[in-house]
């Protein structure tokens, strides 16, 4: 572990390290577990430490999922612009239940609040909201297929989930736009040890439009039930207990920001390879089957979560090193999703892994991904309807330094410009 390669990564957030990490995370894994100073914390990138510490949510918490860093930072930010600003520090003071994201809750609280949150995210919902992925991707395909070229991440990778978790939330029309812009903002600061005031104007001014227009949705669905995974999270019950309206209100922001982003992330990751290799598009096209399997391999290889701060409760090893209760630490999951001891040809896309849907990018145990089946069943459906109706794929821009999503813990290229020749119809 390098200490040049650390400050590129973490302090520098270099362009070039940020488009392609995984040189850097090979190096990572063949050091034992260290602190490390510009992160604050314990660096894991060996599969089977990351695995054991996200599965343990008594020994690890979940409570500081940016890390000390961040945190610190983000809090000097805070302060000065409450200090200087009133608007800033009105938001501050208004909104401040908005910090308790069930990604970051723990214990009981955590328990209670995922109980009802998964009785939205069941199969049964997920089934009936593939007519309207299917019909968003095929609409979405018919705005370019006549041209032979997309910009595949403004065109389709941005506007496919967003309007898939919008619909599904109750947001239809113009509104749509507007949940772009408030993901952006509540995702800015992840992963950034030096959030400008920049970024946490917008953090704020984000939380208080989305809780300014989806506050009274969620008090009139209360008296106007719909058929949709909104009112199952309003609706869900578990000795006799309900989400609160500010629990509500978090969930829906959750949604809104992990919902969109990471899917975006791997439509994105999914046509860069397949763009980049064409006989692994025409076996997919042959056997459509494969088309799952192909999905976990893009969420192993380029994983849209990349890390997750853990914090020890107690005094524990971790991979041979002693770590102190209180002491943060950083699980690099874009490492552990391509250590050879636990991957085979961890850099290749192997549709027949036996252990394919092993990797980490869900996360494990009680903070895995709630929304992990309807991510899957948008990429799915995404990559064969794409097949089927392209043909000739082939990357003509592929996303460059400077053009990833400027964070060590989230993966997400920007722009990616695609080249194809629409299939001729059956009977055509």
């Amino acid at each position: 572990m390098t200490q040049g390669g650390v400050q590129a990564l973490f302090d520098r957030l270099d362009p070039g390290i940020v488009r392609c990490p995984y040189g850097l995370y090979d190096s990572f894994r063949e050091d034992p577990p260290r602190y490390v100073d510009e992160v604050d914390a314990v660096v894991l990138t060996r599969f089977d430490d990351v695995q054991r510490v996200i599965s343990d949510a008594k020994t690890f918490s979940s409570a500081q999922v940016r890390g000390p860093v961040s945190l610190a930072a983000m809090g000097e930010v805070l302060g000065a612009l409450a200090a200087s600003d009133p608007e800033m520090a009105g938001l501050m003071e208004k909104n401040t239940f908005m910090t308790r994201f069930l990604l970051a809750a723990d214990g009981e609280d955590h328990r209670r609040r995922r109980s009802l949150v998964q009785k939205a995210f069941t199969p049964r919902r997920i089934r009936t909201m593939e007519p309207t992925i299917e019909s968003a991707v095929d609409r979405l395909i018919d705005g370019f297929a006549s041209r032979g070229t997309v910009e595949f991440v403004s065109e389709f990778a941005i506007p496919l989930p967003i309007e898939v978790i919008a619909h599904a939330i109750g947001v239809e029309g113009a509104d749509v736009a507007d949940f772009k812009r408030w993901s952006d903002g509540l995702f800015a600061p992840m992963g950034v040890n030096k959030p400008s005031p920049e970024i946490m104007i917008e953090f704020l001014r984000s939380q208080d439009d989305f809780i300014g227009y989806f506050g009274p949705r969620i008090d009139e669905r209360r008296d106007s039930p719909r058929d949709d995974l909104l009112q199952d999270l309003l609706g869900a019950e578990e000795d006799g207990e309900r989400l609160s309206r500010a629990e509500s209100l978090l969930m829906c922001a959750e949604l809104t920001a992990a919902g969109n982003e990471t899917t975006t992330s791997m439509l994105t990751s999914a046509l860069v390879i397949l763009g980049q290799d064409p006989d692994l598009a025409d076996r997919l096209r042959a056997d459509p089957s494969q088309i799952p399997a192909f999905i976990e391999e893009v969420l192993r290889l380029e994983g849209p979560i990349q890390a997750f701060y853990r914090t020890a409760t107690s005094d524990v090893e971790v991979g041979g090193l002693s770590v102190e209760a209180g002491t943060a630490i950083l699980c690099i999951y874009g490492a552990a999703n391509r250590d050879p001891a636990q991957f085979h040809s961890p850099t290749e896309v192997d549709c027949q892994r036996d252990n394919i849907k092993t990797h980490l990018s869900f996360g494990r145990g009680p903070h895995a991904c709630v929304g992990s089946l309807l991510a899957r069943t948008e990429g799915q459906i995404a990559v064969a309807r794409i097949l089927e109706r392209l043909q000739g794929i082939e990357v003509t821009h592929a996303p460059a330094d400077g053009e990833y999503t400027p964070s060590y813990m989230l993966r997400g290229g920007h722009h990616l410009d695609l080249s194809f020749r629409a299939a001729v119809p059956s009977g055509g």
